[in-house]
C-alpha cells in the first residue's frame, strides 16, 4: 500500500468510527430508543431497515421463547415505541396507549394471555396461547366489551409454532422467525396501527413479512450472498446500544407495573418495583459510562 492509498484508508477509517461514535452520544442523549429508531418514529412505515435480520444466517438461531416471553418482548418495544412516538404526534387521535398483555397463560397454557395497543381511531388485540399468537383489529368500542358483541376481524399477521430441523419455534409467513429479526417484527407491527389508523391500509390487509424471511433463507444455502461480516469497533458499539436499550425496556416496563401496583396494593406494592427500578437506572448511568469512554476512543481520545 502506497502513502496515497494509505491516507485515503485512514480517512474511510476516522469516518466510520466517527459515526459510531456518534452513535453512541446520539443514544446517550435520547431515551428510550435509539438514533435509528427515533428517525424511523418521526416517518412510521412498515419498509424497516434492519441490519441483524437482513444478514441472518442459519447460526442466527429460531425464536425458541415461550409464547409468553415471547409477547412480553413484542409489549417491551411497543412500549417504547408509543412513549416516544406520542412525544411528536400532532393528530392526538393517533396517540397510541399500551396494555401490557395479562391473563392466565403462565399458570394454565390452555388460557389466552392478551393484551392491546390503541389510538383513538383503531385498537389492536393481541392474543396468544401455546401454539400461536394472532394480531388484528378491533374498533376501540369493542376493546372491553364481551367478545360476543365484536365485530369478526381475521388477523392480519399470525405467529405459530412450528418444528423445525432443531427444534420447535416461532414462524410467520410459514418461516421461521429468527431471533434477530423479532425488533424488526415489532416495528412493522407497530407502523402497521398507525397506518390502519391513518387509513393508509385496510385493517384486514395481511402484514408481509416473507421478503425478510427468504432473505434469510437464500443467505444461509450454499452459493448465498456472502453476509458481511461486522468490524470488532461496530460489534462493541451495537453491543453497547443494545445493553442500553434493553435497559431502557426494562425501566419502561417496570414503571407501568409501577402504575398498576400503587392501584391495587399503594406504596407497599411499590417499593419494591422503586428499588428494583433505581437500581436498573444506576446500571444504566455505570454503562453509559463505559459507552462515552468507548466513544472517546473511536474518537482516538486516550
Amino acid at each position: 500500500m502506497n502513502q496515497d492509498q494509505g491516507e485515503v484508508f485512514n480517512q474511510i477509517r476516522r469516518r466510520q468510527t466517527e459515526d459510531l461514535s456518534r452513535k453512541i452520544l446520539s443514544s446517550l442523549n435520547t431515551s428510550f430508543v435509539g438514533d435509528h429508531t427515533m428517525a424511523w418514529l418521526q416517518n412510521v412505515n412498515e419498509n424497516v431497515e434492519n441490519k441483524q435480520a437482513a444478514t441472518a444466517t442459519m447460526e442466527d438461531p429460531v425464536c425458541q421463547l415461550s409464547m409468553v416471553a415471547l409477547m412480553d418482548s413484542l409489549f417491551d418495544d411497543f412500549n417504547r415505541y408509543a412513549y416516544q412516538f406520542n412525544q411528536t404526534e400532532e393528530n392526538r387521535a393517533f396517540v397510541v396507549t399500551c396494555r401490557r398483555p395479562a391473563g392466565d397463560g403462565i399458570k394454565d397454557p390452555s388460557n389466552f394471555y392478551q393484551g392491546y395497543l390503541q389510538n383513538s381511531v383503531w385498537g389492536m388485540q393481541v392474543r396468544g396461547d401455546t401454539k400461536a399468537v394472532r394480531f388484528s383489529f378491533i374498533p376501540p368500542k369493542f376493546l372491553y366489551e364481551d367478545e360476543k358483541n365484536r365485530p369478526a376481524i381475521p388477523a392480519f399477521v399470525e405467529l405459530t409454532v412450528q418444528m423445525f430441523a432443531d427444534g420447535p419455534g416461532w414462524s410467520v409467513d410459514g418461516k421461521q422467525l429468527r431471533n434477530s429479526q423479532v425488533p424488526f417484527l415489532s416495528k412493522k407491527i407497530f407502523a402497521r396501527l398507525v397506518r390502519v389508523s391513518r387509513g393508509d391500509v385496510s385493517e384486514t390487509e395481511p402484514l408481509v413479512f416473507d421478503a425478510v424471511a427468504e432473505k434469510v433463507e437464500e443467505q444461509s444455502l450454499p452459493g448465498g450472498a456472502v453476509v458481511p461480516q461486522q468490524s470488532p469497533a461496530e460489534t462493541i458499539t451495537y453491543s453497547l446500544l443494545a445493553v442500553l436499550d434493553a435497559i431502557d425496556a426494562e425501566v419502561l416496563g417496570l414503571q407501568q407495573e409501577g402504575i398498576t401496583a400503587m392501584r391495587s396494593g399503594g406504596m407497599e406494592a411499590v417499593m419494591p418495583i422503586m428499588k428494583r427500578t433505581e437500581a436498573l437506572k444506576a446500571l444504566r448511568e455505570s454503562t453509559a459510562g463505559v459507552a462515552r469512554d468507548w466513544a472517546k476512543l473511536l474518537q482516538g481520545g486516550a
